[in-house]
């Protein structure tokens, strides 16, 4: 990513954290310094809800800016796609002319430069296949750079092989650049078989470096069940201690916590799996393991719904406290 772009991603994070810090003080300047302790629990509601109102805006303008990124890239590998398949049948119809002289039999100065010409085309179709490879390093650095959810070390490893890849790619560039029209064919099959090799190893290290993204994502989300199920409790407790009958919500709570037990033994099991996969091809059994986490994440989440909308039916006659808008589904 170019520094610029991450420049205004770090002001506009620095902008959510100083706005955040001094909002409270700012919606406060209405009031003397006496009244802050007479505030009646509906303006302090009001309060808490202008101030959840304007972080939402302020991390929604983050995600913009992050999507932004996202869609650059985006539309920059395919714009490489594109050309990669146009310079791959210009090298077709470069080849089927070459090979139409040969199978003819014809050494004239035509087929002679037909074949220059089919040279010409794989010294192409590599630059073009060159082309390709970096707009996908890029666009998987770029994940990396935005990513919240990596510790900061686990961050520096990953962008340091994606280093290590960008430099082979930028080699195996300046070597294609340097086949002259005239290159021997074993020089051209050389340096196919570099790039094939090159790619693969990207690919590979995408792959891998997506997967970790997965877990350290994972992670997150299943992290914040322990603070869902808290506030599933205190919801209990509220309606409880005002005389409703909670025995359905209760109920649903005590399956979430279930649900939630499962969710962490396969993250669990996930992790595990992806510690032993690490330095093998096959990463099927990482992809087994994520998916059953994403599974308990959705079996969580409809919990969750279904709690939400039954606490809603039974508090709707009576004052919902302040922070019931907090609990959210996953």
């Amino acid at each position: 990513m170019k520094m610029k772009t991450m420049l205004k991603l770090i002001a506009v994070v620095v902008l959510v954290i100083f706005a955040l810090s001094v909002l409270p003080m700012a919606l406060a300047e209405d009031t003397t310094p006496g009244e802050g302790k007479e505030k009646t629990k509906e303006q302090k509601q009001e309060l808490t809800e202008k101030l959840l109102e304007k972080k939402k805006e302020l991390i929604s303008t983050l995600e913009e800016k992050r999507q932004n990124q996202y869609e650059f890239f985006k539309e920059k590998i395919e714009v490489a796609k594109k050309r990669y398949e146009f310079q791959k049948q210009e090298l077709e119809t470069a080849n089927e002319k070459s090979q139409a002289c040969k199978r003819e039999g014809k050494n004239s100065t035509e087929c002679q430069e037909k074949k220059l010409e089919l040279k010409r085309g794989v010294k192409q179709h590599l630059l073009k296949t060159v082309e390709l490879i970096d707009s996908s390093l890029q666009r998987i650095i770029e994940r990396v750079e935005n990513s919240n959810v990596l510790a900061e070390e686990q961050q520096k490893e990953v962008l340091a092989s994606l280093q290590t890849q960008e430099e082979r790619l930028t080699a195996q560039k300046l070597k294609v650049e340097t086949l002259v029209d005239t290159a021997t064919n074993d020089e051209l099959r050389v340096a196919i078989k570099e790039l094939k090799d090159t790619w693969r190893e990207v690919r590979k290290v995408q792959q891998r470096i997506i997967v970790q993204l997965i877990n350290s994502k994972l992670d997150v989300l299943v992290s914040k069940h322990d603070e869902y199920y808290s506030a599933m409790e205190m919801r209990i407790d509220y309606l409880n201690k005002k005389g409703v009958d909670v025995t359905g919500l209760t109920a649903l709570a005590d399956q979430f916590k279930q649900q939630v037990d499962q969710l962490k033994a396969d993250l669990k099991a996930a992790e595990d799996a992806w510690a032993y996969a690490k330095d093998r091809e096959d990463l099927s059994e990482v992809h087994d393991a994520q998916q059953k986490v994403r599974e308990d994440l959705e079996a969580t989440r409809e919990t969750l719904k279904e709690f939400l909308q039954k606490y809603r039916e039974l508090a709707k006659n009576l004052k919902m406290p302040a922070g019931d808008r907090n609990l959210s589904t996953t």
